[in-house]
């Protein structure tokens, strides 16, 4: 996840990490020991360690990025990989989400109509009509 420095609410020793550069990677490791210290900022990498229970807080690894280039937008890469086959290759995804935000701003503008939207959705499937948390 990259987005400019001020759009970062950090606390503990996230919270005295400094921006050498324009662009500086704040962390790089499990997601458990992200979240403590990102609250506001590893909601995505959370839900992708709750989305691969094989995997969990340990086992996804998750990446905050200070970039001072990104004045108007929050950038989340998602890199997926299963393991090698028999001929040595895996399956892997690369997704990226830019999402448009206010300067300083935590949460991207877009955020609240795509939460509101899914909800919606949720709430029209046919088979299993309503919100299931599992």
């Amino acid at each position: 996840m990259a987005t400019h420095p001020d759009g970062f609410r950090l606390e503990g020793p996230l919270a005295a990490a400094h921006s050498p550069g324009p662009c500086t990677v704040l962390y790089e490791g499990p997601v458990r020991g992200l979240c403590p210290f990102a609250p506001r900022n590893s909601n995505t990498m959370a839900a992708a360690a709750l989305a691969a229970p094989s995997l969990g807080f340990d086992g996804v690894i998750g990446v905050l990025v200070a970039d001072t280039s990104l004045t108007d937008m929050h950038v989340v890469d998602v890199e997926l990989s299963g393991p090698r086959g028999p001929t040595g290759r895996s399956f892997a995804v690369h997704t990226r989400r830019e999402n448009p935000a206010e300067p300083g701003a935590v949460t991207g503008s877009a955020t609240v109509t795509a939460f509101w939207q899914s909800l919606l959705a949720c709430c029209q499937l046919p088979s299993r009509p309503g919100i299931h948390l599992c």
